[in-house]
C-alpha cells in the first residue's frame, strides 16, 4: 500500500498513514524483641507468581474488520485441555453486535452456527448467510483463571450492504510520488457509489445521519481525481496552485469545501483497495481535524466522491465535504 503524508490546507485534512517485568521478590528477615530474648524469623522465600502457559497464538498480522462484528482481529488458534482450535483473535471491538453478545478485545471468536471463523470475511459472510435470524456464538474469553468458553444464541440484526466484505488493516510505509506523468485509465461511477456507501455507513455507527451525493461536489472531486492521476502529484494544492476552495469556485460552488484524497496500488480489487483508504481514514485519532472528522462531521449535508484508477494501477480516491447543498 502506498499512502502520502499531506499537511492541511484551509477546511482540508490530510492523510496521515500510520505505520502502527515483573521482578520477584526475596525472602525478608522479620525481627522481634522482648524484654528476654532476641529472636530472629526468617520468612521463606515467596515462590514467583505462577505464569499462566500461552494459550492464544496469532496466526497473521493481517488485521480484518468485521462490519457485522464492529470489530476487528487477526486469525488465531487456542490451546487448550480438549485440543486446539482456530479462530478470530478480536483487537478492537467497538459499540455494536460484537459487545451486544458479550465479546471484548483479546477474546476468542471460534464459530458462529458451528461455522470457524478465521477472519472478518468469515464472520460478515456467516452472519448474513443465516436464514433463521438467530446464530449460536462460541467464543473464547482469557481470564487470570484460564480460558473461559462460551456458548450462547442470540438473534440477529438486520446488517446493512455495506457489511458485505470486510475493511482489512495493513501496516505500510509512506512513499511520495515519483512525479512521472500518467495516463487515465477508467473512471468508475460504481466505485464513487461504493465510496459514498461507506461514508454513510462511518457515519451510522457513530450516530451521524446520512449525506446525499452532490452532483457539483461529484464534477469538482472526479476532475480532481483525473488530474492527480494525470499529472502525477499528489496533495491539496495542485502544480497551478489551486487549493480546494479555489477548485470549488472554478466549478461553481461558493460553499467552503472539505477534501480528502487518497491513492491505493496493490492486486487487490477495487473495492477492497476502497475500503482500505476508508479504513486507514477512520482509523485516525478521534477529536482532531482530520479524514476521520471530514467524514463524521454532523454539520455536513452533502458529499462528492470521484475515483479514477489510472494506467499505473493505483486507485485514486477524492472525497469533497459541505455543509450546503450547492
Amino acid at each position: 500500500m502506498f499512502l502520502l503524508n499531506t499537511k492541511c490546507r484551509t477546511k482540508t485534512a490530510a492523510l496521515v498513514a500510520t505505520f502502527l517485568l515483573s521482578v520477584p521478590l526475596s525472602g525478608v528477615v522479620a525481627e522481634s524483641r522482648s524484654a528476654h530474648q532476641l529472636l530472629i524469623a526468617v520468612k521463606k522465600k515467596a515462590p514467583p507468581p505462577r505464569t499462566p502457559a500461552k494459550q492464544i497464538y496469532e496466526l497473521s498480522q493481517r488485521e480484518e474488520t468485521s462490519d457485522c462484528l464492529s470489530a476487528s482481529g487477526v486469525a488465531a488458534y487456542v490451546v487448550s485441555a480438549a485440543g486446539s482450535n482456530r479462530g478470530l483473535l478480536l483487537r478492537n471491538v467497538e459499540r455494536g453486535f460484537a459487545t451486544s453478545v458479550g465479546m471484548q478485545s483479546g477474546d476468542v471468536l471460534l464459530s458462529v452456527n458451528s461455522r470457524v471463523v478465521q477472519s472478518g470475511q468469515d464472520a460478515d459472510r456467516i452472519l448474513q448467510s443465516s436464514s433463521t435470524g438467530r446464530a449460536r456464538i462460541v467464543f473464547v474469553h482469557p481470564s487470570e483463571s484460564g480460558l473461559q468458553l462460551y456458548n450462547t444464541e442470540v438473534n440477529l440484526p438486520k446488517f446493512s450492504a455495506a457489511s458485505a466484505t470486510p475493511h482489512i488493516v495493513l501496516s505500510t510505509q509512506t512513499s511520495p510520488m515519483s512525479g512521472q506523468k500518467n495516463t487515465v485509465a477508467e473512471s468508475m461511477p460504481a466505485y464513487e457509489k461504493y465510496m459514498i456507501e461507506l461514508i454513510n455507513h462511518d457515519r451510522g455507527l457513530s450516530g451521524r445521519a446520512a449525506i446525499q451525493s452532490n452532483a457539483a461536489l461529484t464534477a469538482m472531486a472526479r476532475a480532481y481525481a483525473s488530474d492527480l492521476a494525470a499529472r502525477g502529484f499528489f496533495g491539496h494544492v495542485d502544480p497551478d496552485g489551486n487549493d480546494p476552495q479555489a477548485r470549488a469556485k472554478s466549478h461553481g460552488i461558493s460553499h467552503g469545501v472539505f477534501e480528502n484524497i487518497a491513492f491505493q496500488g496493490g492486486s487487490e480489487s477495487g473495492y477492497r483497495q476502497l475500503q482500505m483508504m476508508d479504513n486507514i481514514m477512520m482509523s485516525e485519532p478521534p477529536n482532531q481535524v482530520n479524514h476521520r472528522s471530514n467524514i463524521l462531521d454532523p454539520n455536513h449535508a452533502t458529499v462528492g466522491v470521484g475515483v479514477i484508477r489510472a494506467a499505473n494501477g493505483r486507485l485514486y480516491a477524492v472525497e469533497e465535504f459541505s455543509h450546503e447543498s450547492p
